[in-house]
């Protein structure tokens, strides 16, 4: 199976929960008004995602601190 084929579903729970929570409606309701240069609800999906995906990072550089 070739890469066009293949679907990424790494981050498809974290997405859920994202959507579950309103976030993303949060995030753009509050934009609504605002002349955003960027798109601030992918900007939040993004770190997010990141977050919870690294988030040993986090502890792990307060102990050493």
């Amino acid at each position: 199976m070739n890469a066009e084929g293949r679907k990424n579903f790494g981050c498809a729970a974290i997405l859920k929960i994202y959507h579950e929570l309103g976030l993303d409606d949060f995030l753009k309701n509050k934009a609504r008004h605002e002349p955003f240069k960027y798109n601030t609800n992918s900007i939040m999906m993004l770190f997010t995602i990141s977050r919870l995906l690294r988030s040993a990072g986090a502890t792990t550089s307060r102990v050493a601190a």
